[in-house]
């Protein structure tokens, strides 16, 4: 399995380390109204608040973001530096906000 992008988060109570931003928690609408075979209709979710890499790894501006890896290779890259991949709800929850744009 590719994928073309690697972030990596960590949880954390109110403070991120200069290179993450804090991505609130709470409830918010996950899915889609398209309706595609691959697509989860809407439903609630709620997360609570996480830090997530401002860019994606190598998480530094100016830099090409990392692609073409595999899961467990982009998973270890986030273990090296004490994080994790995001969840797919934590990747929708930081990149839609709230307004599900």
């Amino acid at each position: 399995m590719i994928f073309a992008l690697v972030s990596c988060q960590f949880i954390v109570d109110s403070t991120c380390p200069s290179d993450m931003k804090l991505i609130s928690g709470g409830t918010f609408v996950l899915g889609s109204e398209l309706g595609q075979s691959w697509e989860e209709p809407f439903f609630e979710m709620s997360l609570t608040s996480f830090c997530m890499d401002i860019y994606e790894y190598p998480n530094q501006k100016g830099q090409k973001p990392m692609g073409n890896i595999s899961y467990w290779d982009a998973q270890q890259r986030c273990a090296d530096q004490n994080k994790r991949l995001c969840s797919s709800a934590e990747w929708e929850r930081a990149c839609r906000g709230t307004q599900r744009r």
